[in-house]
Order: structure tokens, then C-alpha cells, then sequence
């Protein structure tokens, strides 16, 4: 069983579930009616063809024409966009949020003036009460209406790989554990999860309480949206696709026919008003969704005050990291993956090499295996192993420089070689080497505990099953664990 975290994603047009009765006749029709016309499709095989993503240092991106990429002056003014997930990596959270203060400006100056909804959506968070956090006791001005995801649970795939591309679309369940992948959802429709996405992938062989589920990809499988999903587990809000999967006519007619809301990661309304104008979804159901999308900004309070504090967003990330291991002092530091001018703003020394260092600082990324193409290089995945050449490399600044390590975990990783022989290891997801920093040098303390297991070896992750939970034999570190500062230290 591998895990695994993806990248950023973003979902734009939103459409009523159960809005389509169409005889099976009539979908053969549209089929033989509309060919497949590859000009009118989104282009989701290269990363630099997304829709939306923040320009430099957090200002509104300018688009690229040769790429077909829009800007967001030109998403939010003429395409009338009103709702956007941020794309990318995001490294600097203030930056995020003077970006989504510029949309929610450009939004305010449009005829309508309809805020902006903006998320961002680091998939598999893997931490208590995500969603009554962000939307707190009751939906108001305060909140974030989050996206739970990935219904009915992304994570027993088969081998571990990814159901973004065709050899990782089946999902299985070698130990019977469907019911068990269910328990977070249950929990989050009870605590009033608002939105629900669903995977690309298909379950294969799954049969659960007298139900024979058909190995139907999740987004086109009226048993798990309608009759699972809403009828089975009550829940009432808003469904929503993942990208890219509105191709010919029958192929949206089956996601709404399906219970679906929202088609994500598209910007072509125009495709769902064919579906009006050929009397396959009413206008009267398209009403009913504005209405939800409406609804949602006014419980928000967006058409008040859209506006975030950007420090807010610096001082939140200070409290994300987590030390596995505690060090001693030092002033001359050996540092990689953070900017030197971040030490040198503290009066501190930064040197070349680790033997003329009091320390090393290393922020590195969970070991991946690159993978070709341009939408799937974006993605790390394969070995939770470094290969033996970084090993080498690594151990190489341990033994020259006690050294404090902090490894961004954006899945798994097995790496008991580096708790060996650092002298100090914290573990983040996505915050920046300010908020790094200050936890290593005391004025922040470390609040984090770990999301998942840390593995000992890719071959204990192998010999697991993709769908039981702490099934790998022996890990370094247990899911929960984080250490915590007894007193303020300091180096």
C-alpha cells in the first residue's frame, strides 16, 4: 500500500445532481449524433495548460497564449468564472493570500460583482475534524466550505499507483475493507460536510452489502454517487468531478445522470447549455444550482468582505512543523533547500561546505521517482526509497556536520537512514523555511503530529494491503507522533 499526495487542483463549473432522465436510446443517439472532436476538448496532459494559477510572488497570472492558457483577468472578466483552486506548489502561504485578495478585487469589479471562491486542496490530509475546522461550528464570514474528497477513499488503490493515469485507475480490496474507507465520510457528512469530489478511479471487485458494484469509474457510477452517497449515507450538498472528464455529449449526460453537481477543472459552459438546448437537462435544474453556489458565498459572507489577511495565512504555517528529534547550538550553518538570506536576516553565517559548518540545515523532498510527460512529471510517485547514490550523498553531510533535516512530506517516506544519523528531524507539508526556522531557533514552538505512518521500507509498504490501515510492519515512526518543546530553546 503506497499513499500518496497530488498536486493542486481547482474545479469551476457547477451543474444539479440528478437533473438528467434520458432514455438509453436517446444517450445512443447523442452518441452516434456528436463524434469525438478533439478541438473542443481540455487540455489536461500538460501541466502548463491549467486553467488558473498565481503569477510571481503572488500576483495574478497573465496566461500564455501559445499554451491556450487564459488569464485570470481574462477567466473572472469575460468568462464570468466565480470559483478557482489554486494551481501549483505553494511555498509562501502570505504570497497566497495577497493573490486571492488581487481575484476577489478583479471579481468586485465586474458588472454582477460576485466574490471569487478560492481553495486550495492538498489531497489526503489525513488529520482530525479538516472540515469543521475550516468551517468551524456553523458556516459564516469566518469559514472555508471545504471539498471532502476522495469519495468513497483514494487510497486502496492497486499497487499504489495513481488513478490520474490509466495504469493506476483500479481501486481494490484485498482485506474487505470498504466499509472501513466509508468511516471518514460518515463522519464528515454528520459534522456537515457541505461538498463531496470523487476519484477518477474504478472499484474492481467490490461487493458490499448486497450491492455488486459495477467497475464503473466513481464519477459515472450512479451506484456510488446516488445510490450510496446520497440515498444510503443522506448526504444532501454538492457533488463535484475531478478534472478533465467531459469529452462527447454521452459522456456528460452520464456524470449528471450519475448525481453529479460540478464538473471540475472546466471552463466550457457552453458544452452543458447544448445539454439545455437539446432537452436533455432542464434550465429549471441549472436554476437550482445557482441558487446553491449562491447561497454558499452569502453564507460566507463574500458579497461583504472577500478579503483575507495575508499575515494571518504567515503566522498559521509556524505551527505546522513537527520535531522528530531535538540538536544543540550552533552559528555557522551549511544549508540546502532554503535561501541563505533567510539566516543572514538573523545574523547568522552561511558556508559552503559542510566541514566548515557548526550545522547543517537540510529541507528536502520525500523521496519519488521521476516519471515522464508533462502533466504526469508534476506527480511524485514510486519508491518511498532515495535511491543509493542521495543516501551516499546525505550520509556524507551527517558525518561531516551535525545536521538538522527537515523532510517535506507530500506522502510517505521511508528513510530510516536519515533518522539514524541526523541530529535532528522535523517533518512539513508545505510550509515555508521562515516558519522552518523559526521552530528550529525557538520563537515558534512545533504543534504537528504525523498524518501516517512512516514506513521502514518500501518492501514493508509492498507486502501490505492497499486497503487496511497500519498494516506495514515495524515503521520508524507511527501515525500520531511529534515531538513537542518541553521549554523555549534556542541555537
Amino acid at each position: 500500500m503506497k499513499l500518496k499526495m497530488t498536486t493542486l487542483a481547482f474545479a469551476s463549473l457547477l451543474l444539479e445532481a440528478n437533473c438528467l432522465i434520458t432514455p438509453s436510446n436517446a444517450l445512443e443517439h447523442q452518441r452516434v449524433a456528436r463524434q469525438h472532436d478533439p478541438e473542443s476538448l481540455p487540455i489536461y496532459k500538460n501541466s502548463s495548460y491549467c486553467v488558473d494559477a498565481s503569477g510571481p510572488n503572488g500576483t495574478l497570472d497573465t496566461g500564455n497564449v501559445p499554451a491556450r492558457r487564459n488569464s485570470t483577468e481574462n477567466m473572472i472578466g469575460e468568462k464570468h468564472m466565480t470559483h478557482f483552486n489554486l494551481v501549483g506548489d505553494i511555498t509562501d502561504a502570505k504570497q497566497v493570500a495577497e493573490f486571492v485578495n488581487l481575484v476577489q478585487q478583479r471579481a468586485l469589479d465586474t458588472r454582477l460583482g460576485i466574490p471569487v471562491t478560492l481553495s486550495t486542496d492538498p489531497q489526503h490530509h489525513f488529520t482530525e475534524n479538516i472540515g469543521t475546522g475550516f468551517h468551524g461550528r456553523e458556516i459564516g464570514p469566518h469559514s472555508v466550505t471545504p471539498v471532502t474528497k476522495h469519495f468513497p477513499g483514494g487510497g486502496p488503490m492497486e499497487n499504489g499507483e495513481d488513478s490520474h493515469f490509466p495504469y493506476g485507475k483500479d481501486q481494490t480490496y484485498p482485506g474487505n475493507h470498504f466499509e472501513y474507507h466509508l468511516t471518514p465520510f460518515r463522519a464528515a457528512i454528520a459534522a456537515g460536510a457541505r461538498q463531496m469530489m470523487l476519484y477518477y478511479s474504478r472499484p474492481i471487485g467490490l461487493f458490499d452489502n448486497s450491492t455488486d458494484y459495477e467497475p464503473v469509474g466513481f464519477s459515472f457510477n450512479k451506484q456510488i454517487v446516488t445510490d450510496l452517497l446520497r440515498n444510503q449515507l443522506g448526504f444532501e450538498g454538492i457533488v463535484v468531478t475531478d478534472w478533465g472528464l467531459i469529452t462527447d455529449t454521452v459522456i456528460r449526460a452520464c456524470i449528471l445522470d450519475a448525481g453529479r453537481d460540478q464538473f471540475g477543472g472546466e471552463q466550457r459552459t457552453e458544452l452543458i447549455v447544448q445539454l439545455v438546448e437539446e432537452g436533455i437537462v432542464s434550465e429549471d435544474r441549472l436554476d437550482i444550482s445557482t441558487r446553491r453556489l449562491l447561497r454558499e458565498r452569502f453564507l460566507l459572507g463574500l458579497f461583504d468582505n472577500p478579503f483575507v489577511d495575508p499575515e494571518a495565512a504567515t503566522r498559521v504555517t509556524r505551527m505546522k512543523l513537527l520535531p522528530l528529534k531535538h540538536v544543540g547550538t550552533g552559528t555557522k550553518f551549511y544549508i540546502e533547500g532554503l535561501n541563505a538570506t533567510f539566516l543572514e536576516a538573523r545574523n547568522l553565517t552561511v558556508v559552503e561546505r559542510p566541514e566548515e559548518a557548526d550545522y547543517g540545515l537540510l529541507r528536502i523532498n520525500a523521496p519519488y521517482e521521476p516519471r515522464p510527460g508533462g502533466f504526469e512529471a508534476a506527480y511524485h510517485a514510486g519508491s518511498l526509497e532515495y535511491s543509493d547514490e542521495e543516501k551516499a550523498r546525505q550520509a556524507a553531510i551527517y558525518a561531516a556536520v551535525p545536521t538538522i533535516v527537515d523532510v517535506i512530506l507530500d506522502r510517505p517516506a521511508a528513510i530510516p537512514e536519515v533518522f539514524d544519523a541526523a541530529s535532528a528531524v522535523l517533518c512539513s507539508y508545505g510550509s515555508g523555511s521562515e516558519a522552518f526556522l523559526d521552530v528550529i531557533f525557538g520563537s515558534s514552538n512545533p504543534e504537528g503530529k504525523l498524518p501516517f505512518d512512516l514506513p521502514r521500507s518500501q518492501q514493508a509498504v509492498e507486502d501490505a494491503m492497499e486497503d487496511v490501515p497500519y498494516d506495514t510492519a515495524d515503521p520508524v515512526f507511527r501515525f500520531g507522533h511529534g515531538l513537542r518543546y518541553a521549554d523555549k530553546c534556542s541555537l
